[in-house]
């Protein structure tokens, strides 16, 4: 009856946990806008999120509180786009890496006790799963807060051509594009 209920437990309980923890971090992460900081010539820094880049007229659009500000290329020292969501992927991806090697070392811990004193199979791949979860949540969070923050792209002294290319790259992040 025991190992009866242990299943019960892990197909209610620690399965849709374990799901949960690896989709949710994901998802929540591609729905985030991407946060820019421009630091400009004149000491001045506008922070926002990066609402449009306009490659012609070398300049990008930030929102901030419904109002854009527009900023041009020649203004611009250094651009810091921020990184969000990298704490969750790396719990997520650790949990999930973790949990896999838990249901192997569960299953070969299973295989090699002898019958006489044998728990239920769930039971010892239930701890394994559970254990190995935890300890790779533990490294993920370790890894991604040593992981950077930002990145910053210096935009003062670069030639027309990598401004062009910068741009075009952050493009892609935008929230508005053609």
């Amino acid at each position: 009856m025991k190992h009866f209920k242990f299943k019960k437990f892990l197909i209610r309980g620690i399965i849709p946990f374990l799901a949960f923890l690896l989709i949710i971090p994901q998802d929540l992460a591609a729905k985030q806008r991407t946060e820019v900081t421009a630091y400009r010539s004149n000491e001045k820094t506008v922070v926002g999120t990066l609402l449009s880049v306009d490659v012609n007229a070398k300049s990008i659009t930030l929102e901030k509180n419904g109002e854009g500000t527009k900023l041009y290329t020649d203004e611009i020292d250094l651009i810091k786009i921020h990184k969000k969501g990298v704490l969750g992927k790396s719990v997520g991806s650790g949990v999930a890496v973790g949990a896999i090697l838990g249901l192997g070392g569960g299953v070969i811990i299973n295989a090699s006790l002898d019958n006489f004193e044998k728990p239920p199979a769930g039971a010892v791949i239930g701890v394994g799963v559970v254990t190995f979860a935890i300890i790779g949540s533990l490294v993920g969070l370790l890894v991604g807060g040593l992981k950077s923050t930002y990145t910053g792209i210096r935009l003062k002294g670069k030639s027309a051509e990598e401004i062009t290319n910068i741009l075009q790259n952050l493009k892609k992040k935008a929230v508005l594009s053609d």
